[in-house]
Protein backbone atom coordinates (compact mmCIF):
# COMPACT_ATOMS: atom_id res chain seq x y z
CA UNK A 1 0.00 0.00 0.00
CA UNK A 2 1.34 3.38 -0.93
CA UNK A 3 1.71 6.26 1.52
CA UNK A 4 -0.87 8.31 -0.38
CA UNK A 5 -3.43 5.50 -0.30
CA UNK A 6 -2.84 4.90 3.44
CA UNK A 7 -3.32 8.59 4.17
CA UNK A 8 -6.59 8.65 2.20
CA UNK A 9 -7.80 5.51 4.01
CA UNK A 10 -6.93 7.05 7.39
CA UNK A 11 -8.77 10.25 6.42
CA UNK A 12 -11.84 8.22 5.36
CA UNK A 13 -11.84 6.34 8.66
CA UNK A 14 -11.71 9.62 10.63
CA UNK A 15 -14.58 11.00 8.54
CA UNK A 16 -16.68 7.91 9.31
CA UNK A 17 -15.92 8.21 13.02
CA UNK A 18 -17.01 11.88 12.98
CA UNK A 19 -20.24 11.01 11.17
CA UNK A 20 -21.02 8.20 13.61
CA UNK A 21 -20.26 10.41 16.61
CA UNK A 22 -22.63 13.13 15.33
CA UNK A 23 -25.34 10.51 14.69
CA UNK A 24 -24.98 9.00 18.15
CA UNK A 25 -25.03 12.45 19.75
CA UNK A 26 -28.21 13.37 17.89
CA UNK A 27 -29.89 10.12 18.95
CA UNK A 28 -28.92 10.61 22.61
CA UNK A 29 -30.20 14.19 22.62
CA UNK A 30 -33.49 13.04 21.06
CA UNK A 31 -33.88 10.24 23.61
CA UNK A 32 -33.22 12.62 26.51
CA UNK A 33 -35.74 15.11 25.16
CA UNK A 34 -38.38 12.37 24.82
CA UNK A 35 -37.70 11.14 28.37
CA UNK A 36 -38.02 14.64 29.80
CA UNK A 37 -41.33 15.30 28.04
CA UNK A 38 -42.67 11.92 29.18
CA UNK A 39 -42.19 12.78 32.87
CA UNK A 40 -45.42 13.51 34.78
CA UNK A 41 -46.15 17.21 35.24
CA UNK A 42 -47.08 16.89 38.91
CA UNK A 43 -45.66 14.64 41.62
CA UNK A 44 -47.65 11.52 42.43
CA UNK A 45 -50.28 11.79 45.16
CA UNK A 46 -48.88 10.62 48.47
CA UNK A 47 -50.84 7.73 49.93
CA UNK A 48 -51.49 7.61 53.68
CA UNK A 49 -49.02 5.46 55.60
CA UNK A 50 -51.74 3.44 57.28
CA UNK A 51 -55.04 2.51 55.68
CA UNK A 52 -57.23 1.89 58.72
CA UNK A 53 -60.02 0.21 56.69
CA UNK A 54 -57.94 -2.85 55.85
CA UNK A 55 -56.29 -5.09 58.44
CA UNK A 56 -52.56 -4.50 58.43
CA UNK A 57 -49.98 -7.19 59.13
CA UNK A 58 -48.08 -6.60 62.34
CA UNK A 59 -44.50 -5.58 61.74
CA UNK A 60 -41.71 -5.27 64.24
CA UNK A 61 -39.14 -2.47 64.14
CA UNK A 62 -35.65 -2.59 65.59
CA UNK A 63 -34.41 0.24 67.77
CA UNK A 64 -32.40 1.82 64.95
CA UNK A 65 -35.49 1.85 62.73
CA UNK A 66 -37.50 3.49 65.52
CA UNK A 67 -34.81 6.16 65.89
CA UNK A 68 -34.80 6.73 62.14
CA UNK A 69 -38.58 7.14 61.96
CA UNK A 70 -38.99 9.30 65.04
CA UNK A 71 -35.73 11.24 64.99
CA UNK A 72 -35.22 10.36 68.66
CA UNK A 73 -31.85 9.11 69.90
CA UNK A 74 -31.62 5.77 71.72
CA UNK A 75 -31.39 7.22 75.24
CA UNK A 76 -34.41 9.47 74.70
CA UNK A 77 -36.49 6.54 73.44
CA UNK A 78 -35.72 4.47 76.53
CA UNK A 79 -36.28 7.48 78.83
CA UNK A 80 -39.67 8.15 77.20
CA UNK A 81 -40.60 4.45 77.53
CA UNK A 82 -39.67 4.53 81.23
CA UNK A 83 -41.82 7.65 81.79
CA UNK A 84 -44.74 6.25 79.77
CA UNK A 85 -44.38 8.80 76.97
CA UNK A 86 -43.48 6.29 74.27
CA UNK A 87 -44.76 2.78 73.43
CA UNK A 88 -42.99 0.01 75.34
CA UNK A 89 -40.61 -2.31 73.56
CA UNK A 90 -41.15 -6.04 73.10
CA UNK A 91 -38.28 -8.27 74.14
CA UNK A 92 -37.69 -11.38 72.03
CA UNK A 93 -34.67 -13.31 73.17
CA UNK A 94 -31.82 -10.81 73.53
CA UNK A 95 -33.36 -8.35 71.08
CA UNK A 96 -35.93 -5.60 71.54
CA UNK A 97 -38.55 -4.50 69.03
CA UNK A 98 -41.44 -2.08 68.75
CA UNK A 99 -44.70 -2.66 66.94
CA UNK A 100 -44.71 -0.52 63.82
CA UNK A 101 -48.34 0.43 64.44
CA UNK A 102 -47.48 1.70 67.95
CA UNK A 103 -44.61 3.83 66.63
CA UNK A 104 -46.71 5.18 63.73
CA UNK A 105 -49.52 5.99 66.19
CA UNK A 106 -47.08 7.88 68.41
CA UNK A 107 -45.79 9.84 65.40
CA UNK A 108 -49.34 10.73 64.28
CA UNK A 109 -50.21 11.84 67.82
CA UNK A 110 -47.18 14.16 67.94
CA UNK A 111 -47.62 15.83 64.54
CA UNK A 112 -48.97 19.34 65.12
CA UNK A 113 -52.48 20.05 63.79
CA UNK A 114 -52.26 21.08 60.13
CA UNK A 115 -48.66 19.85 59.93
Amino acid sequence: MTVNRAARLQFAIHELIDILAEDITARVVTAIAKAETAKPASPPVRQPLINRSEPQPRRLLRRAQVSERTGLPKNTIYDHVKRGLFPAQIKIGCSVFWLESDVEGWIEKHIPAGG
